[in-house]
Formats: structure tokens, C-alpha cells, sequence
């Protein structure tokens, strides 16, 4: 999540829109685990409580993943790589979720084994990081210093604290908030918080396409988001990797864009596009 509320107009919060849904929809098992064993939330109360933590989060920013409800997607437990993520955690390293919002899946990570000091978050909105703490009635588990109010593209930012520390980024429907040029600058800001000394890991999803295309009139400050397919994806790397003087090997595969159909007009090549980017060197 990125944005600036106090840009917005009032307008912005209205919920006549398509990306607001007004009932809750079945909450999937994994989410579910999370509020009742991890958070300790009753069967009976999770409804309410869902409601009253997404009111709260919609009057600071209409993000679509809000008013959709899929911040109760666990996307990292759909990454291939999520148990050797969990293994490095345990064995010391450092993850950073930027653009983090109520930072579900670092809880995943927590739930699973994780060590709480080692997962960290960046929100661009401070009130998003304490909503996460009352979404998921964990105060007392994870560190509140590990929850940065930044904009990683302001280097006099808190975020500066992390540079150079950090062994894996999860990017959740983060980069794909801007156009191109803004998606190399975010790379490069992204590259400064990593540690140098180890091969470091990029992980993350976002909105893609089979045609890479440059996406107008984007619920996103920019207004638009740049959709990529492998290889684009690949050459925006190389951009970033030329202007930090580093290497970067890209993986990445399309599949279903279900999860974005209710906030960005899809036509027949708008797909979800899930990565894996890992330093060479």
C-alpha cells in the first residue's frame, strides 16, 4: 500500500465504487487460522471484528485491497519459495514487506515458526501499521520498531535504519503502483536496503500481463501501473541492476487475475504475475 489520505479528496472515500464490497466473503482457511489461532479472535466475533478494522482503514485510504477485502489473501504461502523463506528466517536472516498494510503475511510467517524480531514492515500510512496490531490482537508479539512509517524513496526516511540489512523483500502489489520509470526508482530503492554481503531474494506478486503494456486511469496515485510479463519484468531489472551495479536472475509466471477484477478493467491479457528476483552477485 502507498498513498497520501491528506491529498485525497473526500470523494475518494465514498464505497459507491467497484472496488468496495459490502459483505464479507468466505473467509479462506488460511486467514481463518490466523484470527482464531494466532490473533484468538471467537468464530462468532471474526465477522465484526473484520468490519470494524476495515471502516477504520477505509476513512484513512480507499485502497482497493481494502475495500475488496484481500487483505485476507495470504499470497506468501503461494510463492514456491516459502519454505526455504521460513528456513532462512529461522536461521537468522532479516524480511522487509514493503508497502506492507496491515502486514497479514508477516503474521503468516510468525504462525509458521518465523522469529517475530526478524520480520520487519514499511507502510507509508503510520495508522495502517497500528490497524494491523488491532486487526490482529498481537501487540505483544511482534516488536512495534519493527514497523516503519517510511517512503522508501525519501532517503532522509526511517527506512535509511534498514539499509543494507535486510536478506529477503516481499512486495505485494507494490510495484505495480506506478508506471515504469517510478518501477526502476522503487528497484533502486528497494536494492539499497538489502544486505550486499549475501544473495539476496525478491519475492512478491502483482498485476501482469502477456502483453507488457503501460495501464492508464490505475486506482494508484500515479494513475497508471505498468504490467509486465516475464521478460519485461527481466529488462526492468537490468535497468536497476545498471544503476546500482548489481545482477538480478528474474523468474516469474503469469496465472488468474481474479483477485484484481474488481478494481482495474481486465481485458483478455491482464493476468496476475508472481516473482522471484535473486541478486547474481
Amino acid at each position: 500500500m502507498s498513498g497520501e489520505s491528506k491529498n485525497m479528496p473526500p470523494s475518494w472515500h465514498t464505497t459507491d465504487v467497484s472496488w468496495y464490497r459490502k459483505d464479507l466473503p468466505e473467509i479462506n482457511e488460511s486467514a481463518r487460522k490466523i484470527l482464531e489461532q494466532y490473533s484468538g479472535i471467537s468464530p462468532d466475533g471474526i465477522t465484526s471484528h473484520l468490519h470494524e478494522v476495515r471502516t477504520q482503514a477505509w476513512n484513512i485510504f480507499p485502497y482497493p485491497s481494502i475495500g475488496n477485502w484481500h487483505f485476507l489473501h495470504l499470497g506468501i504461502l503461494q510463492q514456491p519459495r516459502y519454505p526455504e523463506i521460513l528456513e532462512r528466517l529461522q536461521q537468522g536472516q532479516k524480511l522487509l514487506d514493503v508497502g506492507c498494510g496491515f502486514a497479514q503475511d508477516l503474521r503468516q510467517l510468525v504462525f509458521d515458526g518465523a522469529p517475530a524480531e526478524n520480520v520487519y514492515g514499511i507502510e507509508i500510512e503510520k495508522p495502517f501499521v497500528d490497524l494491523g496490531y488491532d486487526l490482529f490482537l498481537d501487540r505483544a508479539k511482534i516488536p512495534s520498531a519493527n514497523f516503519l512509517a517510511a517512503d522508501i524513496f525519501k532517503s532522509d526516511s526511517a527506512a535509511k535504519n534498514l539499509f543494507g540489512s535486510i536478506d529477503i523483500i516481499y512486495a505485494s502489489q507494490f510495484f505495480h503502483l506506478w508506471g515504469w520509470n517510478n518501477q526502476v526508482e522503487a528497484g533502486k530503492a528497494v536494492t539499497k536496503l538489502l544486505n550486499p554481503a549475501r544473495r539476496s531474494l525478491i519475492v512478491g506478486y502483482q498485476i501482469g500481463a502477456i502483453v507488457p503494456k503501460e495501464h492508464q486511469h490505475s486506482p494508484t496515485k500515479e494513475g497508471k501501473m505498468y504490467l509486465h510479463d516475464r521478460t519485461s519484468l527481466q529488462k526492468l531489472w537490468g535497468e536497476v541492476g545498471e544503476a546500482t551495479g548489481t545482477k538480478w536472475m528474474v523468474e516469474a509466471w503469469l496465472d488468474e487475475a481474479e483477485i484484481f477484477s474488481s478494481y482495474v478493467k481486465l481485458d483478455k491479457d491482464v493476468r496476475r504475475i508472481s516473482f522471484a528476483i535473486e541478486r547474481m552477485e
